[in-house]
């Protein structure tokens, strides 16, 4: 993987096989936005959540820079970090915004102001994102994963080819979603993460909504908050009958 700096918004660059994935950070929640394209040059945009002018024109410019051709906007959910600039992105270039309808009730909501933040421009419409949905652009396909927990519409995108998913704000490099706001289900979270996400090949690199990249191996391994998952070695451990550990042999 090669890591590039571009000024103020940090920018990553990193080439799974034929998916190449652009990294921004936007807004005082340092929401990551991807653009993900492949060797057609066809791009999907998933949470642009520019905040300013600047962080508008950091991720127009580079989609320019590398001769990109967006076909769609992916969100992972509805809170405001994650959609800040999904209305001006859709009409620039022109192309349908698809969300889970379980997070509509977000887009009446004008959540940003509760923490301090300017209003969200949500008059614009949506397709439905649902379980096991494929979309396409390029040459890429990616599958939906239906993970509430975050928000009641919650979803993950994953590209089996490249072995990449985007996790929004159900999964985080050592961390899960907070389940603490409205809408939020921690028993949810836990069992889409569990049954749907941990049981992904251990190469698939984990691209989450906020903080850097991890893999399913390292979250299965030493994510704290999955610790079903972080089972110990039982090959250097003996366990007498009733399951109680023996760590000596004067036990």
């Amino acid at each position: 993987m090669v890591f590039l700096n571009f000024a103020q918004n940090v920018l990553f660059k990193t080439t799974i096989t034929m998916l190449k994935v652009l990294t921004f950070h936007f807004n005082p929640f340092e929401v990551n936005c991807y653009v993900a394209g492949d060797e057609t040059g066809e791009c999907a945009i998933i949470d642009p959540g520019f905040y300013t002018a600047g962080e508008a024109e950091a991720l127009y410019s580079k989609i320019a820079e590398k001769g990109l051709t967006p076909k769609m906007i992916l969100l992972t959910h509805a809170h405001p970090d994650h959609i800040y600039g999904v209305k001006e992105c859709a009409e620039k270039y022109g192309i349908p915004v698809y969300m889970s309808p379980e997070d509509d009730y977000l887009l009446k909501d004008d959540y940003g102001r509760r923490f301090g933040l300017k209003s969200v421009d949500t008059s614009f419409c949506t397709l439905p994102l649902t379980e096991n949905q494929t979309l396409s652009f390029g040459k890429t396909e990616f599958t939906v994963i239906s993970t509430p927990g975050h928000t009641p519409g919650g979803v993950c995108l994953y590209d089996a080819a490249d072995k990449a998913l985007f996790t929004g704000d159900t999964l985080f490099a050592g961390c899960i979603g907070r389940t603490d706001l409205p809408g939020g289900d921690y028993d949810q979270l836990i069992v889409g993460i569990m049954e749907k996400l941990l049981v992904l090949p251990a190469d698939v690199t984990v691209f989450p909504g906020h903080g850097g990249t991890s893999s399913i191996a390292d979250e299965r391994t030493h994510n704290p908050f999955l610790q079903p998952f972080n089972e110990p070695d039982t090959d250097q451990i003996d366990w007498d009958a009733d399951g109680i550990e023996l760590r000596g042999t004067d036990l």
